[in-house]
């Protein structure tokens, strides 16, 4: 029911935007945690802080917890807090597949917001219901890539988003070869067979795109937003997930056998 100017946070990302003594209050932090590599790649869990409360999204909803509540696990090491003000840039060297043991949790300042935590549920929420959530199509970097626009009008890096991406943009053909290896990796790791497909597409969030949502917050319908690989100089350079994944598939550690 707003209008355009209030339905948008339009704070800075950079800290040179409105702030504080503009009306802009709200503080806004990305928070993001590396839990698995496939095929060479980085997959992250990421949510966003506003003020003292964490937003994120999963299979029940839009939650709100305390800050940095969903990047806590139980195998975390001790001094997470000192991870907040690494920096986010990737390491350099040969990437090994499967899940990151040892997880840091990066937050990076995002600016300030003149919308509060509350109001970007309310916004957000009928967007992304209960039952709705997709590991690719509509998952935790969806929603926090829309709660950054809503909030501060950034969008998520796209580094964070990769895998994803090129899942979807290959659909079908990526989507059994990542059962394939998801499958092989799990038998290979417990030593017991799995049956059936891991992942299977939610129906619920087939349609759902991430520019089309945030088209309709800032009520530009006819205006292209600008993409979430902003930034991102290698996604157009980068072999199809197909070819990766079938390179992976591959590779001796997904076979189970030593180097």
């Amino acid at each position: 029911k707003s209008g355009k100017g209030a339905a948008m946070g339009a704070a800075a990302s950079t800290g040179e935007g409105p702030g504080p003594e503009d009306g802009y209050v709200h503080h806004v932090y990305l928070a993001a945690t590396e839990i698995i590599r496939v095929a060479g790649m980085r997959g992250y869990h990421t949510s966003v802080i506003v003020d003292s409360h964490e937003y994120f999204f999963d299979s029940i909803g839009i939650l709100e917890a305390p800050p940095l509540f969903s990047h806590t696990l139980e195998q975390q090491a001790e001094g997470q807090s000192q991870a907040c003000q690494a920096s986010a840039s990737d390491e350099d060297g040969e990437v090994s597949d499967g899940p990151v043991k040892k997880r840091n949790t990066v937050v990076t300042p995002m600016g300030y917001s003149s919308q509060s935590g509350r109001q970007l549920v309310a916004a957000l929420q009928q967007h992304f219901e209960r039952g709705t959530y997709d590991v690719f199509y509509k998952n935790c970097n969806t929603f926090t890539d829309c709660a950054l626009y809503y909030l501060t009008k950034t969008r998520l890096p796209g580094s964070y988003t990769r895998i994803e991406r090129l899942v979807t943009a290959t659909k079908t053909v990526s989507i059994g070869l990542l059962n394939v290896i998801f499958k092989t990796y799990l038998e290979n790791a417990t030593g017991v067979e799995v049956e059936g497909d891991i992942y299977t597409p939610n129906p619920l969030s087939s349609d759902f795109s991430v520019d089309g949502l945030i088209r309709q917050l800032e009520g530009e319908s006819d205006s292209e937003s600008s993409s979430s690989t902003d930034g991102d100089e290698e996604s157009d350079e980068e072999p199809s997930l197909a070819t990766r994944l079938s390179a992976a598939f591959s590779s001796t550690k997904l076979r189970g056998e030593s180097p």
